[in-house]
C-alpha cells in the first residue's frame, strides 16, 4: 500500500468531513458585519449608515416584508405638488385632502347669536380666512365650533359680570338715598337728557358711565339746581328728551319702585 492509499476507515472519514474536520451538514459561517448581522452582504457605506435601521431585521425576509408593507401604504398616500406644480395638479392636491370650494359651516343657535353679533358678517370673515390656509370641511368646522364656543362663553361672562357691577351700583344709591333712590334717579336721569349733547351720549354710553354712582349723582345735583325750570323735560332746541337720553348702560331696572 502506498502512503496515498487510504485505508476503509479514512476513506469513511473522508467522505463524511472536509479537510480541516468540519461536518458536512455545518453551514458555512454567515459574513460578518460591522456590529455582528447577516446584512454584511451589503456594501459597507449602508452597513455604517444604516447599522441600527438594519439591527431591527433578523433576517432578509423580514427587511424585504416591510418594504412590501411600506409600498401597499403609500398606494393611499396623497403627494403635495412640488414647487413648480400647475393650478390643476394643485387643486387636485387640495380636493383630495379635502378642502372645498365652498364651506358648509354650522348652524348658530338663536341664544348664542345675540352674543356673537354679526354672525352672517363673522361667517363671511371666517370662510375668506379658512380658504387662505386651505383648511379642510373637517378642520373648518371644528375650529368654527371651537372659536364660536369660546366668543359665546366669553360674552356670556361679560354680561354676568356687568350684570353683578350695576347691581352692586345700584345698591349702593339705594343704600344712600333709601326710599328717594327711585325718585332722585329719574331726576339725574331728567337733568341728563335736557344738557346732554348726542355726542355726549355717545361718550357716556361708550365708557359706561350712565351706571355709575358718581356721575349719577353729578346730573342729580343739576336737577335740584334747575328745579323751578319747566323746561326740564325738552332740550333747549326742542327734542324731547326722551329721544336724547338713550343710553345702553343704565340702572333703571336696578331701583325699587318709590313706597
Amino acid at each position: 500500500m502506498s502512503e496515498f492509499d487510504l485505508t476503509k476507515d479514512e476513506a469513511v472519514d473522508e467522505v463524511k468531513g472536509d479537510a480541516v474536520g468540519n461536518e458536512p451538514s455545518q453551514k458555512p459561517s454567515e459574513p460578518e458585519a460591522k456590529g455582528g448581522g447577516w446584512y454584511a452582504i451589503l456594501p459597507k457605506d449602508y452597513q455604517e449608515k444604516y447599522a441600527e435601521q438594519l439591527k431591527g431585521f433578523a433576517k432578509p425576509k423580514d427587511l424585504f416584508d416591510a418594504y412590501l408593507s411600506g409600498q401597499e401604504k403609500l398606494k393611499g398616500a396623497i403627494v403635495k405638488p412640488g414647487e413648480n406644480a400647475t393650478d390643476e395638479e394643485r387643486k387636485a392636491y387640495l380636493k383630495a385632502l379635502g378642502v372645498p370650494d365652498k364651506y358648509s359651516l354650522p348652524k348658530v343657535g338663536d341664544e348664542d347669536k345675540g352674543y356673537l353679533g354679526d354672525v352672517d358678517g363673522f361667517n363671511k370673515w371666517f370662510e375668506e380666512t379658512a380658504a387662505k390656509v386651505d383648511m379642510t370641511q373637517e378642520q373648518a368646522e371644528a375650529f368654527y365650533n371651537l372659536y364660536v364656543s369660546a366668543n359665546v362663553q366669553r360674552a356670556k361672562d361679560a354680561a354676568e359680570a356687568r350684570a353683578k357691577l350695576e347691581q352692586e351700583q345700584a345698591d349702593e344709591l339705594n343704600k344712600e338715598w333709601g326710599d328717594k333712590a327711585k325718585e332722585n334717579f329719574e331726576l339725574s336721569k331728567r337733568a341728563f337728557a335736557r344738557y346732554a349733547t348726542p355726542e355726549f351720549v355717545k361718550f357716556v354710553d361708550a365708557n359706561k358711565l350712565g351706571t355709575d354712582p358718581n356721575f349719577i349723582r353729578v346730573f342729580y345735583e343739576i336737577s335740584q339746581r334747575i328745579s323751578g325750570d319747566r323746561g326740564t323735560d325738552r332740550t333747549p332746541g326742542g327734542t324731547p328728551a326722551e329721544e336724547r337720553k338713550g343710553l345702553k348702560y343704565n340702572l333703571d331696572d336696578r331701583f325699587p319702585p318709590q313706597r
